[in-house]
């Protein structure tokens, strides 16, 4: 075949190249014809050269096979050049696609950091708001209401975390329950207590309403005496309310605004206002999660003497108008610029260990009241219990109270979510805590469990006092007798073998000030 004659236009160049001679001849690279085009990532940075390469094929006629064979291209001469140009195009894009990757991560992180100034901005909004007035001055605000209507949730929202435990179920919530909360320029202390049953129940029905087990505590008592206990739980409880009542300036009576009014209310409302006239009480209709809906709630509720306010501790609906009420109800604290702010920091104790070694009883016998509920059940105490106090020499600690924790095989084979709730409470206070106190019992000496906890002390880093709890039960004690006991403890305590080493009795006061 006769070669074809040069155009007029351009001497130089043939009338119409080959896709492949043509890309040579201008120094661009271009894919085989029987290649498939690479996928292209949808980054806006490979738009472009994309839309540039389509409109160069563009250019080309579609009968490159028959011009490759008129200039003598067979094909077989360029297959390595071809491949090599082919791995030279995706790693250009490859180039391409993390460059758009880093711009991509580039934006990210400016708007992190956007967030992080927003957050520090509220941090420092709230630092200039507290003037780390001490919880005891700080003007207190409590959390009323019959099992299961939202006190905890509502807690929880207040004071901004998890610290009570939310389950559906009632009577989680025994003891009193602190946290500090702020709204504007107003900082106060918020209670959480447990439900108050104000109706005559069976001890068959107290057992259900409370989800107390009495299969499981220290096995030298009865069952008829933990049933006993049992029994008596609501009358404490209802004690605890009451202490957190007496101490309040402002009282949140909640009630439950899906199940309406029912008689466990009527008596409590009829509580309140026989017995705390004087102080203010705000009615909170909880779990109306729509703000239409929950007006229709409210209405039920009128009955009551107080004026329903429709919210929801879950979803934060209503809660910026209850909290308006409540700083409107809180007068300023008095006496703020007189009050020496605290410099330094409290050291925290968290007082761990099995259940019924008798922690809740050491820590009524520090501060010198019924702080916690004390019980031959075990499981009575639930949350981390923060409790604040000075010894005679004015030191001021703060005192952590936890629930009891048993082995991992008997709370997983339980099944119990509060049990796995309160067990993890127990080790964020060993976490948060200066010192822990490890609490054994001292006929049971060191079990394995005990060794367990003690691992997690020594793991967590934590400075640590080995507290014997119980000592009056030793029978026939004398010096001896202690010196053996103790070499028993650091043989079995190996890893805290520096740890000083206390005996008491909580239940008459021994010692416990050591």
């Amino acid at each position: 075949m006769a070669a074809m004659a040069p155009s007029s236009s351009s001497p130089s160049l043939p009338a119409r190249l080959p896709r492949r001679a043509h890309a040579r001849l201008l120094g661009r690279k271009a894919p085989p014809a029987s290649a498939p085009r690479p996928l292209l990532l949808s980054f806006p940075g490979l738009r472009a050269p994309a839309a540039q390469q389509r409109s160069a094929e563009c250019q080309f006629g579609e009968d490159d096979g028959e011009e490759e064979e008129e200039y003598g291209y067979d094909g077989e001469e360029d297959d390595d050049e071809d491949e090599v140009e082919e791995e030279m195009d995706v790693e250009a894009m490859e180039e391409e696609a993390r460059g758009a990757a880093a711009d991509l991560a580039e934006r990210l992180a400016r708007e992190l950091h956007i967030d992080d100034d927003v957050r520090e901005k509220r941090k420092n909004i709230r630092e200039s708001v507290s003037k780390h007035i001490p919880d005891s001055l700080l003007p207190k605000v409590a959390i009323i209401g019959r099992p299961n209507v939202g006190k905890s949730a509502l807690f929880n929202r207040l004071v901004g975390g998890n610290r009570a435990i939310v389950v559906d179920e009632p009577g989680v919530t025994r003891d009193r329950l602190y946290g500090r909360s702020y709204w504007g320029d107003q900082e106060f202390m918020v209670i959480d207590t447990g439900g108050v049953i104000t109706l005559s129940k069976s001890q068959a029905g107290v057992m259900e309403e409370l989800a107390v087990t009495t299969t499981v505590g220290m096995d030298g008592i009865p069952l008829a005496t933990r049933e006993a206990a049992i029994a008596r739980m609501p009358s404490m409880i209802e004690k605890q309310a009451v202490a957190a009542v007496d101490e309040a300036a402002v009282i949140l009576f909640v009630v439950d605004g899906q199940a309406g009014l029912v008689a466990a209310d009527i008596e409590i409302s009829d509580w309140l206002r026989r017995n705390y006239s004087d102080k203010c009480v705000i009615l909170a209709v909880n779990k109306c999660e729509s703000p239409r809906k929950g007006q229709m709630q409210a209405l039920d509720f009128w009955s009551l003497g107080f004026s329903p306010l429709p919210i929801s501790a879950i979803t934060g609906t209503g809660t910026g108008d209850l909290l308006d009420l409540v700083c409107a109800e809180l007068r300023k604290f008095e006496g703020l610029d007189g009050v020496e702010e605290e410099k330094n920091k409290v050291p925290a104790i968290a007082i761990v260990g099995r259940p019924n070694v008798g922690k809740s009883s050491i820590l009524n016998a520090l501060v010198g009241e019924d702080r916690t509920i004390v019980s031959p059940v075990s499981g009575t105490t639930r949350d981390a219990i923060d409790t604040e106090f000075s010894t005679a020499d004015g030191e001021k600690y703060k005192l952590i109270d936890t629930a009891g924790i048993r082995r991992r095989a008997a709370v997983v084979s339980a099944g119990s979510t509060t049990e796995s709730l309160s067990v993890k409470r127990a080790f964020r206070a060993i976490r948060r805590s200066d010192v822990v106190a490890l609490v054994i019992e001292a006929m049971a000496c060191v079990t394995e469990q005990d060794y367990k906890i003690a691992e997690r002390i020594e793991k967590e880093g934590k400075a640590c006092v080995i507290v014997v709890n119980k000592w009056d039960t030793i029978p026939n004690k004398n010096h001896e007798s202690t010196t053996h006991y103790e070499q028993d403890v650091r043989e079995k305590l190996r890893i805290l073998d520096w740890a000083p080493i206390v005996y008491c009795s909580a239940t008459n006061g021994t010692s416990v000030e050591k």
